[in-house]
């Protein structure tokens, strides 16, 4: 069954989120001290930390709109939804879940978010996107092969 995936949506969306990691990644070579005691990099962090989060969120949107023809309840949901239906491996949903929790944290109680957890997430977090985008790729090319 071919499904209609807007691949070029998909794709400016893969764009943006390894722009995001790229600029966020020189964080990860600083120590929790120097990062948590700068707080244009803390700021600029967040906010990259969130179009990155949200840039994986409106690509899984749009999988499980075409996969389910259901809208997700909520942006963690659809991570775990993905999952059910073979995009993602349960471990990266977990983690991804995990993210957008977060997202919503930075979202909604912006001035209360631990910086220290913020540098842990571009230190650990990272990864789980490029994994992330790795999943929906073999997806897609399985789904253009089926």
């Amino acid at each position: 069954m071919h499904r209609r995936f807007n691949e070029a949506l998909l794709a400016q969306r893969f764009a943006e989120i390894r722009d995001v990691k790229d600029l966020l990644e020189p964080y990860t070579r600083w120590n929790v001290e120097t990062f948590t005691a700068n707080r244009e990099a803390v700021d600029a962090a967040k906010y990259r930390l969130l179009m990155g989060i949200e840039a994986c969120a409106q690509v899984c949107s749009h999988l499980l709109s075409r996969l389910t023809a259901q809208p997700s309840e909520s942006m963690p949901s659809c991570f775990l939804r993905l999952a059910e239906q073979g995009v993602l491996s349960e471990p990266l949903a977990q983690r991804l879940v995990h993210m957008a929790r977060f997202r919503n944290l930075l979202v909604h109680r912006y001035e209360t978010v631990d910086n220290e957890k913020v540098y842990q997430i571009i230190c650990e977090g990272l990864g789980d996107w490029e994994a992330f985008i790795q999943s929906v790729q073999q997806f897609l090319q399985r789904e253009r092969h089926a």
